[in-house]
């Protein structure tokens, strides 16, 4: 309902990146969803990183939930999303919400769970191993996580997803 109310436009290529992972959850197709293919309206979108790394992650999110290859006209794939991501992370090796800004504990999470079918490239894995270190650094003396100075249950969820991805122990001493 909410895509034929728009159009099949939305501002915000998340809101397609999300569509695409609850639709796959809950077994539908999203490449034919409503008349719409929202896996067409993520790898063409123009405003892919208007919301900076939030755009690439969820997209290679929505892209490996779907097992799904872009063809090659298309604007993003796999490759052109890790190479975005991979600019954009810090040099203490967290990501940042907007490029530039400081690593925030969710986001950088949330790289490195999309990132993770990936991380057999050198490059991909170095960056998820800088992220890891990082996360284990930003990990609380009771073990929790903190966003912007307060400690939350979202940010722990999001780290425990990302360690789970990557099947890292309960016994890895970084956590």
């Amino acid at each position: 309902q909410t895509l034929k109310e728009n159009g099949g436009e939305f501002r915000k290529v998340t809101d397609y990146e999300r569509m695409v992972i609850g639709i796959i959850a809950a077994g539908g197709n999203p490449m034919d969803f409503a008349g719409y293919d929202l896996l067409d309206l993520i790898v063409n979108n123009r405003r892919m990183t208007i919301q900076g790394t939030n755009g690439p992650i969820f997209a290679l999110a929505a892209l490996e939930a779907a097992n799904y290859t872009p063809p090659a006209e298309s604007l993003w794939n796999p490759e052109s999303l890790i190479q975005w991501l991979l600019k954009q992370q810090n040099d203490d090796g967290g990501w940042p919400l907007a490029p530039g800004s400081a690593s925030n504990v969710d986001v950088t999470a949330m790289a490195v769970v999309s990132l993770a079918p990936y991380r057999t490239g050198e490059a991909v894995g170095e960056a998820v191993e800088r992220a890891l270190n990082w996360l284990s650094e930003k990990q609380l003396n009771n073990g929790g996580f903190a966003l912007e100075g307060q400690e939350n249950s979202e940010s722990a969820a999001q780290v425990l997803l990302a360690l789970a991805k990557l099947g890292v122990k309960e016994t890895d001493p970084r956590f």
